[in-house]
């Protein structure tokens, strides 16, 4: 009997829109995320810098260099490691900023890449609100304006698409933790997942899972080929699944005679599970296979030409009388010798004279076959 499942639609729609409904609540650019990832990424940076020039002062001492012969300080220390030295900055200020950003993307939830941004925006500020600073109180000289931009040019790209990233990576794996903790029902994602017929032969992928009211799986897309696809529907029970395999109770050819569900998108009207559904349980269920009466059981009537002999088991017409034969059946017994009796005869000659009178009566006997 089929079952009315409703409407069900993808598993992909349902998580679409709920993940809508979380961000027009907790979406947007959060003010204190961003000053948390900047809080982050600012300490990271010093650490990760110390960490640089410390291993510059090592291999410099190690040139037979030493930190008051260097020009500059602690800025003539990565001058003298020259291209090693920058491209260590860069890789300290990208990593810093990644885990900022990454960090206000945990935070927030969504639109990480924005917040990670806005790490950036903190950090800029704060540069440029220092670098005023500087150039009022004119402890800081700029003797090739032109230059000095050009040369922040490279660390400020490093830190914002350190930023960015990570502020992506972070909302994104912030979505999964969600996913995980708000639940479908029992339905998995199987999308991507190689189909195997009830032999264990491979024959499509699962391209989209239907789920109901409940968030339960019901029904899975089958893709079958590759140039010209067939699209059919499998119910979700009775599914085996192991390292990316779905195995079905079914056959290929058992799939493929399913209805056609190539129109078929995010949703799945009633009228094609129906369907559907009817078809699955004629598979499960298949209807008796009707028994024919046995000739001995029940008399069929016989065509019989004229002239030929009428077989015992045919209706009789006599005329004023009828035969109807009753037929039953019979167990035929067939004699099997097991031993053998022997009896030896002795002829023996004797002569007696009897005087009486004989009678003799003639028997005549009938056998009918019935």
């Amino acid at each position: 009997m089929a079952t009315n499942y409703g409407v069900l639609r993808s598993l992909r729609a349902v998580r679409a829109e709920r993940d809508a409904q979380l961000h027009a609540r907790y979406g947007g650019v959060s003010l204190a995320a961003s000053f948390m990832g900047f809080l982050v990424a600012a300490v990271l940076s010093v650490l990760f810098l110390t960490l640089a020039a410390s291993f510059g002062a090592a291999t410099l001492y190690r040139w037979g260099s030493s930190l008051s012969t260097t020009p500059g300080g602690w800025d003539g220390i990565v001058v003298g490691l020259g291209p090693i030295g920058a491209a260590t900055a860069l890789v300290s200020l990208f990593v810093a900023f990644l885990l900022g950003g990454y960090t206000a993307g945990r935070m927030t939830r969504f639109d990480g890449a924005q917040n990670g941004l806005g790490v950036f925006a903190w950090s800029l500020i704060l540069l440029l609100a220092g670098a005023a600073v500087g150039l009022a109180n004119r402890s800081i000289t700029l003797r090739d304006p032109t230059g000095t931009g050009i040369a922040l040019l490279m660390p400020l790209g490093a830190m914002l698409l350190g930023a960015v990233l990570g502020g992506g990576l972070g909302s994104a794996s912030q979505r999964e933790v969600n996913s995980a903790m708000l639940g479908d029902g029992d339905a998995e994602d199987l999308t991507g997942a190689l189909l195997m017929d009830e032999a264990g032969r491979a024959f499509g992928r699962v391209s989209k899972v239907y789920v109901g009211e409940g968030g339960s799986a019901q029904y899975l897309k089958a893709r079958l080929g590759t140039l010209s696809p067939h699209h059919r529907l499998l119910p979700a029970t009775g599914l085996q699944r192991a390292r990316g395999r779905v195995q079905v109770p079914f056959t290929r050819q058992e799939v493929l005679g399913s209805p056609d569900a190539s129109a078929t998108g995010e949703v799945v009207e009633s009228a094609l599970l129906d369907r559907v559904s009817s078809y699955y349980d004629s598979l499960r269920n298949p209807a008796p296979a009707a028994v024919s009466p046995s000739p001995a059981a029940v008399p069929s009537a016989a065509v019989v030409t004229e002239g030929a002999a009428l077989p015992p088991t045919v209706v009789r017409d006599n005329g004023d009388v009828v035969d109807i034969p009753i037929v039953e059946e019979e167990l035929v017994k067939r004699p099997v010798v097991k031993e053998v009796l022997r009896v030896r005869k002795t002829p023996v000659s004797e002569t007696q004279h009897v005087d009486t009178d004989l009678r003799k009566d003639d028997v005549q006997a009938t056998k009918e076959d019935g």
